[in-house]
């Protein structure tokens, strides 16, 4: 703990660390406090009041984030603030890029749990839409109807809880003494 190295290291995750922190805890709340009439994505207009606390931006990112990622949006802005509080105390973080794109690249098997479940059909986020009409439109250029059997989409959503689980595991450094 507290391992900045150097000075000039020291003020680079200080600054870097706090620049994360209020970006994740201003995206937080910022899509916490989303209103579905406050402008964003195809809805830019510079007049009439906003519902979002940050206003016109918070507003702005809000609706930019839910339309990119959809409710996994909230994981993001907790992992950003995460490493932000991480980088600011001096933490050590151990492959922090690659981390980012597994946080990135696992709102996609999240969003097929929710699908797949159920839960929430409408709020998956465009990378998500955009990766599972390519998925079915591949099969469905080959003939092939798996996308259609329920086998599929159970064995998928299988695959992705397992997936998730393991990368939230290594992302957030969560170590059982009992897997070793």
């Amino acid at each position: 703990m507290f391992k900045y190295g150097g000075f000039k290291l020291f003020l680079f995750k200080v600054i870097a660390g706090l620049i994360l922190l209020v970006f994740g805890l201003f995206l937080l709340i910022s899509i916490g406090t989303h209103d579905p009439e406050d402008p964003g994505i195809g809805k830019l207009q510079s007049f009439g009041g906003t519902k979002n606390i940050f206003g016109y931006f918070g507003a702005l990112i809000s609706s930019s984030f839910l339309f990119l990622f959809g409710i996994y949006a909230y994981v993001l802005s907790f992992f950003f603030s995460y490493v932000g509080f991480l980088l600011f105390f001096g933490i050590l973080i151990k492959a922090i890029f690659f981390k980012f794109f597994l946080v990135f690249a696992s709102s996609v098997l999240f969003n097929q749990i929710l699908i797949a479940t159920h839960l929430n059909t409408s709020d998956t986020g465009i990378i998500y839409s955009a990766l599972e009409f390519f998925v079915k439109s591949f099969f469905n250029n080959y003939n092939l109807q798996i996308t259609e059997s329920s086998i599929f989409y159970y064995t998928l959503t299988l695959f992705c809880f397992f997936t998730l689980v393991v990368i939230f595991f290594y992302v957030f450094n969560i170590k059982f003494k009992y897997l070793k």
